[in-house]
């Protein structure tokens, strides 16, 4: 299992003060399901993309935080992931999420069983096959829910997230600064939202709509 953090511009106001400082959340975030290996994606004013991943010592938490961070001001979407490589997948530097194909930037959480076995005698992750079916097939990322995992990243212009099956996933959100934060988890210390087991989101949609407590 990894963890995922997708978040907005707005939210650098939380970074720091309600919740720990960027570097502070990346780290705990690799600690706890993660350390294989470290990416990340912003989009940007324009919706172009600077997107980066590597082994971790290539690209620690922090350094990953700190690019990020250097990116506010241009920034308007921001998405971290940290690998934790399933039982039976490579560890390799190709290996780290998130991907690019096509109209799609990518991340998963989680592992698809059915695939392990094929996607092990093929040298990818399952992450990569479903990618790769998602683009072959022009398909929207709602088709996600088909699968057992979390799923994040862009489509196109537009961020999105996709819950499966309970995987961890939470929300902070600030109303008043539009500030909205998901992550697979968050500090004890912390009270984030719980979100439904199983959802789409994306770009455009009230994320109060989610919102279950």
């Amino acid at each position: 299992m990894c963890r995922i953090a997708l978040f907005n511009k707005e939210s650098f106001a939380l970074f720091g003060s309600v919740l720990p400082n960027l570097s502070e959340f990346f780290s705990f975030l690799e600690k706890k399901r993660g350390g294989d290996g470290n990416g990340f994606a912003v989009r940007t004013k324009g919706s172009s993309f600077v997107w980066k991943k590597g082994l971790p010592d290539k690209l620690p938490a922090s350094k990953a935080a700190q690019e990020m961070q250097d990116l506010r001001d241009v920034g308007e979407w921001f998405l971290f992931h940290t690998r934790k490589a399933s039982p039976g997948l490579p560890s390799d530097a190709s290996q780290v999420h998130p991907f690019k194909m096509g109209p799609y930037i990518l991340c998963m959480n989680g592992t698809e069983e059915n695939l392990i076995s094929l996607v092990s005698e093929m040298n990818i992750s399952d992450t990569q096959l479903i990618l790769t079916e998602l683009v072959l097939k022009n398909l929207p990322p709602v088709f996600l829910l088909k699968r057992k995992s979390n799923f994040a990243g862009f489509y196109g212009s537009k961020a999105f997230l996709v819950r499966n099956n309970g995987v961890d996933m939470k929300l902070y959100f600030d109303e008043s600064l539009n500030a909205v934060v998901f992550a697979s988890e968050f500090p004890e210390n912390i009270k984030a939202h719980t979100l439904p087991e199983t959802f789409y989101w994306e770009e455009g949609y009230d994320v109060k709509d989610i919102v279950t407590d």
